[in-house]
């Protein structure tokens, strides 16, 4: 019984990384894309962003959340300047935790920028 409740509370909600795509001629956009594969919908209410994976700060908050329908996908853009910096680094590495208003976070995401 209980291998059956963790195969149904993993079904619900569960966040993947579609893309994350640095960009802008001031190297001040970044954008996440995520996906639900899940069967249930959520909101994504909070991103946090650093330049180690102990280092994480929150750049998105929107207790009202992104709406991000069960097997579709969602795209939030992160503008700099921000807490961390003025502007993201070519070839740094940055890492990300995409919160959920339901289910399990999707936590320390490492993506270098080009």
């Amino acid at each position: 019984m209980t291998y059956v409740g963790s195969t149904t509370q993993q079904a619900g909600v569960r966040l993947e990384k579609e893309n994350i795509r640095f960009y802008g001629a001031d190297n001040n956009l970044t954008e996440i894309t995520v996906r639900n594969t899940g069967t249930e919908n959520t909101k994504i209410v909070r991103i946090y962003m650093g330049n180690t994976s102990t280092n994480m700060i929150p750049v998105y908050s929107n207790e009202d959340g992104e709406l991000l329908k069960a097997g579709s996908a969602s795209t939030i853009i992160i503008t700099w300047p921000n807490d961390l910096a003025n502007a993201w680094k070519s070839e740094n590495t940055y890492w990300f935790t995409i919160v959920p208003s339901s289910g399990q976070a999707l936590e320390k995401i490492p993506e270098q920028a080009p």
